[in-house]
Order: structure tokens, then sequence, then C-alpha cells
């Protein structure tokens, strides 16, 4: 078997189990939080966390030097706007459709290093953080200790975003580095 098949073969497999890890609560007990401490584990263990924060990161480091340092607090103000949103007697129908969908986009426009207009990146990664505050709301609102669940919840986002922000200028040292731009092989 040659190597394309074998990698749809393992992209397909991968695809078939993403539903079960892109949820914002895989296998989350409604017990299980109760405070601080649950705030700070929580992202760290929900997937879409992870890569949503990290997008977030590396589409922060993007921008310029004096926005990095207050823009992820921006970004979590956004989410808890978002997650204010459950009081609202509305339903998103498909949030975390929408906010995974934002992801992808945001994800897309990394990969291939689109330039949009600042309006456009605005609307983008303020949706993704909407929704996926909205996505988490429960989360939040509805723990023991709801506030200290918040704090945690928001720390480990703003570092969760720092390591995407590190991560692309260690991918930029790299490149810079080992660049073959000019180099004939």
């Amino acid at each position: 078997m040659n190597s394309k098949a074998r990698y749809f073969q393992i992209l397909g497999l991968a695809a078939f189990l993403l539903p079960l890890y892109v949820n914002a609560h895989p296998l989350h007990g409604a017990t299980g939080d109760v405070g601080f401490l649950s705030g700070i584990i929580h992202p760290l263990e929900s997937f879409d966390h992870v890569l949503t924060m990290l997008a977030m990161g590396l589409w922060l480091s993007r921008s310029a030097k004096q926005t990095i340092y207050f823009m992820p607090w921006v970004f979590v103000a956004l989410m808890l706007i978002g997650s204010s949103l459950i009081f609202m007697p509305v339903e998103i129908v498909h949030a975390e459709n929408i906010m995974n969908l934002s992801v992808l986009l945001l994800g897309l426009m990394l990969a291939f290093r689109f330039k949009a207009s600042l309006l456009i990146e605005a609307l983008i990664v303020g949706n993704v953080m909407v929704f996926h505050g909205y996505v988490h709301a429960y989360d939040i609102w509805l723990d023991v200790d709801a506030f200290a669940y918040t704090v945690g919840f928001s720390v480990a986002t703003v570092m969760l975003m720092a390591t995407g922000i590190a991560a692309n200028q260690l991918f930029n040292r790299l490149e810079d580095k080992y660049s073959l731009a000019g180099r004939t092989i």
C-alpha cells in the first residue's frame, strides 16, 4: 500500500474520532467543577479549548508588538461576554459548530498566511471568542464557586494564548535559521 493511501486511512480514522474530542466537554461530569483548580484544569483537558487558544495566540503574534500584552485580556473579556449570553432567554443554535468553523477558518488563514483587513480579522476573532464563551457558559456559571472557576478558566486561557505566541516566535526563529530561501539545492 502506498503512503498516500495510508495517510488518508489515518486521516479518516482521526476524522471519525474527532466529534468526541472536539466537543467542548468530553467525558466531563456535572459534579466535577469545584472552583479555581477546576477552572485552571478544564481548558487544559478540553481539546477544543487548547486548539482555539493556541490558534488565537498564533494569530495574535502576527499583530503589532504593543497589542500582544493586552489583547489576551480583551479576548478573555469577549469570552466572558459570550458566556454571559446564557442569561438571555434565547438559545444560540449550533453555537459549538459555529465556534469550530470559526476556528477552522482562523487556522486556514494562519496556515496559508492570508492577510485580511483589520475589520474582517476582528470579526473572526471576536466570533471565535464570543461563541467559545457561550459554549463554556454552563461550566462557568453553574459551578459551585463560579467566580473562582472563572478566574482559573481565564488564567488558563491566557496561558494557552501565551503558549501560542511563544510557539509562533519559535517557528519564526527556526524558519529564519533554516530557511532555504535563496539557496539552490
